[in-house]
């Protein structure tokens, strides 16, 4: 009876482990979903301890029962790694299959090292080396089972998974009308309520009194809601939509990851080089008698123009061989090479950052353009109600024959003026939202409320400070910059050309069919020193060329500097100017109200006519109109300065539920 309840005991235990860390995971995650996958990862574990206690001939006891415990934890963090990895591939806007395969190609190497070293540690104690060991034997057993089972499994059921349910995600998300939020599978609150009744059951099934001491357990469960279904944007939520969704940044992105393996070709030469070869030859009379016939000459067979200063005997015979190879010296080339390398890779990652401040400056764009079409149209829309208001007065004071039917026309035809202006407004407003929604990577138009949020303001710095923080911080001028560094040491690559290369060579192998006199175990090794001496010029005309090409890097960097210089110079004085546009504008907007205000008071009187009246709510439309055209066109003009500046900086996309872009 002991036996069967601590048997019972171990197995509610491992239930209820397996059921909280799942929670955990729920809460950590932020998703119902991504703690499934993880857990996808105990099942194989769970099977291969079974199999190797069925191998091994060991009994289920309360040791193994352990074991299982410690390896549902351990294979828990291995897919932990690879999930939590994955979305940060995805967050920096790698697409999903590729992350998926970067992430656990990246993970293998901790994972291996983890599990290994764990189940080398525990293979004495499995093997019964150690005295005492023999009631530890179980649970080590039963560790290295599960390890051994759920490390090849994992790495190929996890990711599977992964990009099954994300990539389904992704298509359903695709269907979804925008401003729709996805429902989570299971409400926060009844998680919690598990979650809290997991923690006070007792092995004996009962509950613990009302008055029990244990403190409450809070876990705030929450999905996370995707920002490209949310009718309301604001300008942080359409650059990370944008960051995220963006093509270019994608193919950016690519080219830099393409250029670290560039530089891993070029390292490679410092590595030994080991080839397996293996050699099937036949002479003309050993095939002769293969098929029968006679033999062509009954003597060794010896190759004339062989075009090289090699061994011309042939022997017929099979060789199985490796061929060994490693760099002593070449004078710095592969060095150089090396370095010009590295830094092509980082002008490419400046390039790809540059890509990412292009399409944040063209998100800030889009969105301030749409804020102003949307202010125009409120515009438009008070100046019908008002003149609206006016024409209806008039018409009434007509009918009373205190007004003539001039006024009552002029009055008419200013509110067509204004529908007019309404028309040019929702028109804009239209426009405007196109580009924002192509901004934000979507081929068809859609409709966003938008929330203005604080504008930003302009500490005005010398021009001088801000051309110096352009030239340091501004992306393309970095990336020239390196790329000029790189076409030095290129340079110097070809410069060392010309010098000797000492190599370590090697041969092993063994020819077991063949002529008696091939059959052998061979080994050798040696120096060898290649020196160029004659080449047609070849050689100095690389290292000429190389030279002249870095030359030219460094006037495209001269280039580069001087039409950024003039980049930021231009917007900082569109920057002064705008600033300047909005006092004028505010001024010009409150004269022209008490102007309105005064011809509508005259008017009214009678002393006035409807023309004076007209122009001056003509006058006062048109000075709201450029208030709020200078209101944005500073804020515009204010993110092309950072971007020219170099300053403008790029939000960090969320986690994207998959990578392929939904249309």
């Amino acid at each position: 009876k002991g036996m069967e309840s601590a048997f019972t005991s171990f197995g509610l235990g491992l239930i209820l482990s397996v059921v909280l860390v799942y929670l955990i995971l729920v809460a950590q995650f932020k998703s119902f979903t991504d703690p499934f996958l993880i857990m996808l990862a105990v099942p194989p574990g769970i099977a291969g301890a079974l199999l190797i206690l069925t191998l091994t001939g060991t009994t289920m006891n309360i040791m193994s029962l352990m074991g299982i415990v410690m390896m549902v934890g351990i294979v828990v963090s291995n897919s932990i790694l690879i999930v939590e990895f994955t979305h940060r591939l995805i967050e920096d806007g790698m697409p999903l299959r590729e992350a998926v395969q970067t992430a656990t190609r990246v993970r293998l190497r901790p994972i291996l090292m983890t599990s290994l070293a764990t189940v080398f540690g525990l293979i004495p104690m499995a093997l019964k080396l150690g005295a005492g060991s023999e009631a530890y034997a179980p649970l080590a057993r039963v560790i290295i089972g599960g390890l051994l089972a759920s490390l090849v499994m994992t790495v190929f059921i996890v990711p599977a998974a992964f990009l099954i349910v994300y990539r389904r995600r992704a298509a359903a998300t695709d269907k979804k009308p925008p401003g729709r939020h996805p429902k989570p599978a299971i409400p926060a609150l009844a998680a919690t309520a598990i979650l809290c009744a997991l923690l006070i059951w007792t092995p004996n099934g009962q509950a613990a009194e009302k008055n029990s001491t244990r403190p409450a357990v809070k876990i705030a469960l929450a999905l996370p809601e995707n920002p490209e279904l949310i009718g309301r944007l604001d300008l942080k939520t359409a650059e990370t939509i944008a960051l995220r969704r963006a093509p270019e940044i994608a193919a950016a992105y690519l080219k830099a990851r393409a250029a670290n393996e560039l530089t891993k070709q070029a390292r490679s030469n410092f590595f030994p080089q080991v080839s397996g070869i293996i050699a099937l030859i036949g002479t003309g009379d050993d095939i002769s008698k293969v098929f029968g016939a006679d033999p062509l000459t009954g003597k060794d067979t010896r190759i004339g123009a062989s075009g090289g200063l090699s061994n011309s005997t042939i022997l017929s015979r099979e060789s199985n061989g490796i061929l060994f190879s490693q760099l002593i010296t070449d004078f710095g080339r592969t060095g150089f090479l090396t370095s010009a390398a590295k830094l092509d890779a980082l002008s490419e990652q400046q390039r790809a950052e540059l890509v990412r401040q292009s399409v944040v400056l063209l998100v800030d764009q889009a969105f301030f353009h749409a804020l102003e079409a949307e202010a125009l149209l409120r515009v438009a829309r008070e100046t019908i109600a008002s003149r609206q208001l006016i024409a209806d007065r008039t018409g009434a004071l007509v009918q009373a024959k205190l007004k003539t039917e001039l006024d009552s026309s002029l009055a008419r035809v200013s509110v067509e003026q204004a529908r007019l202006l309404q028309l040019q407004a929702d028109n804009k407003l239209q426009a405007a939202h196109a580009e924002l929604s192509s901004a934000l990577g979507y081929r068809e138009l859609r409709h966003f409320t938008l929330i203005e949020g604080q504008l930003a303001t302009w500490r005005e710095q010398p021009l001088a400070t801000m051309l110096a923080t352009a030239l340091e911080n501004r992306p393309e001028v970095a990336a020239t910059r390196l790329h000029r560094d790189a076409s030095r040491k290129f340079a110097a690559a070809e410069q060392a050309a010309r010098l000797p290369k000492v190599t370590l060579q090697g041969a092993f192998g063994n020819t077991p069919v063949g002529d008696a006199a091939g059959r052998e175990t061979y080994a050798a090794a040696g120096f060898n020193v290649e020196v160029p001496l004659l080449a047609g010029g070849r050689l100095r005309s690389r290292s000429v060329e190389a030279g002249l090409r870095s030359e030219v890097e460094q006037k495209s960097l001269e280039a580069v500097e001087d039409h950024v210089s003039r980049d930021v110079t231009l917007a900082w004085l569109n920057v002064r100017a705008a600033l300047k546009a909005i006092a004028v504008t505010q001024s010009l907007r409150s004269s022209a109200r008490d102007a309105y205000e005064l011809a509508r008071a005259r008017y009214e009187t009678g002393v006035a006519s409807i023309v004076e009246f007209s122009q001056a709510e003509l006058g006062k439309t048109e000075a709201e109109l450029q208030y709020v055209n200078a209101t944005y066109e500073y804020q515009i003009q204010l993110a092309i300065l950072a971007f020219q500046a170099g300053t403008i900086t790029p939000a960090a996309p969320p986690p994207a539920s998959a990578a392929t872009r939904p249309r």
